[in-house]
């Protein structure tokens, strides 16, 4: 570190080596913090690990912030939802009681978007009032839901389909037609 720069990034100290003897045998060790645990549950890809340990011990973190390894676990949730769309609603409640800055609701409403009604699921978790969203975020979010809505009516109301709900069943074409 510059000695000049006032600004300097505060580095923290190693963590101490500890000798742990007995009459036979000396072993020399370091403790573990938490942000060792944290990473080797990241090496693994084990994301839900990582949160859980980083929400447990919150003060205790140097290397990682929370709202990161927020945002690496409902990335992983969204990865699951390309091959599974169940994945998608749980990463959406899941948004709805981790998310709580502006930041990264802006970053995650911009991923749920990337998926075919990502942002429907979500919807019932967009916070309104706090954190309150850029505008942006949410002209976007009106944009891409009635774009959607669009393209389902058109492509599907020529194929003859039902909309019920939230779901929408296709029927399927006779088989036995009369001439």
């Amino acid at each position: 570190i510059n000695p000049t720069c006032k600004t300097a990034l505060r580095v923290p100290p190693p963590p101490p080596v500890l000798v742990i003897s007995s009459f036979f045998d000396a072993v020399v060790c370091q403790p573990r913090t938490i942000d060792d645990a944290i990473s080797h549950a990241l090496t693994n890809l084990d994301y839900t690990l990582a949160l859980v340990r980083g929400l447990r011990n919150p003060h205790s973190l140097r290397q990682y912030s929370i709202s990161y390894l927020i945002q690496l676990f409902l990335n992983s949730l969204l990865d699951q939802a390309a091959h599974d769309v169940s994945f998608l609603h749980h990463a959406a409640r899941c948004a709805g009681k981790l998310v709580s800055d502006e930041e990264l609701w802006e970053v995650e409403v911009i991923e749920f978007s990337k998926f075919p009604g990502g942002l429907y699921a979500l919807r019932d978790y967009i916070p309104v009032r706090d954190p309150k969203l850029s505008s942006f975020v949410y002209e976007m979010v009106l944009e891409k839901m009635l774009c959607e809505l669009e393209y389902f009516f058109t492509h599907f109301n020529s194929n003859n389909s039902v909309v019920a709900g939230d779901n929408a069943i296709m029927s399927e074409p006779s088989l036995n037609k009369s001439n």
